[in-house]
């Protein structure tokens, strides 16, 4: 049975929108699938329930990314520091 059978008309609607969105108008086969896989396995049944799920991911995503900044400004600091004569 295919993924996309098993998700609602408005679940649908918000996978394509989203794909939409990540990747730039296009609408990749495999993408899509693997999301609609993801939304399936984690009981997506609402528009609501998608749209939270899809902000959640950016959310972890960005907190994820706000993390390795923070590490590579502080290893920057250490290099720096690193580098400066002793006195």
């Amino acid at each position: 049975m295919c993924i996309i059978s098993k998700l609602s008309n408005e679940v649908i609607n918000v996978l394509i929108d989203y794909v939409l969105i990540k990747q730039s108008g296009r609408l990749p086969y495999n993408y899509v699938m693997k999301i609609a896989s993801s939304l399936s396995n984690a009981g997506i049944r609402t528009a609501e329930e998608a749209m939270s799920y899809f902000y959640k991911i950016r959310d972890k995503y960005t907190k994820f990314i706000d993390e390795q900044q923070t590490k590579q400004a502080t290893l920057n600091k250490i290099s720096i520091n690193n580098d400066e004569p002793i006195t």
